[in-house]
């Protein structure tokens, strides 16, 4: 009867004991740029967020573009063309430039852009940032 007993606590003991193995994989980040309709419908957005009658909702609007992992050349260099134009606030502005150094999927294209009318910040700081976010993008 102990035998037993022993028997059926060491498979217990070795049934709680090995747990659970979960791997957790994913999915690798896309930078694959969107069809042309796509494209073409972003920037549509981008107009229609640049529209927008309060700041805040463009800020807001236009950041959540420049998250998206899908942007070709064009819609990024687009994008920082209106941020430039449609939006008054430094800070505003920064933020969304920022979050599209920030994305993996930044383009050769889109630092260009960027780069030639980063003088239209009024801020060094400003500069600053971001010349230090494309410089931690290379690395």
């Amino acid at each position: 009867m102990k035998r037993h007993l022993l028997i059926a606590g060491l498979l217990l003991m070795t049934v709680a004991g090995a747990g659970c193995i979960v791997i957790d994989v994913e999915e690798g980040y896309s930078c694959e740029p969107a069809t042309v309709e796509s494209r073409e419908t972003t920037v549509q957005e981008i107009d229609a967020i640049g529209r927008l009658g309060f700041e805040d909702d463009r800020h807001r609007g236009f950041k959540r573009i420049a998250e998206r992992s899908d942007l070709s050349d064009d819609v990024q260099v687009h994008l920082i063309e209106a941020t430039f134009e449609k939006l008054g606030f430094e800070v505003s502005r920064t933020d969304v430039l920022l979050a599209l150094v920030n994305n993996p999927c930044f383009s050769s294209a889109g630092e260009t852009a960027l780069l030639e009318r980063l003088d239209r910040l009024g801020f060094e700081d400003s500069k600053r940032r971001i010349l230090e976010a494309i410089n931690k993008a290379k690395a």
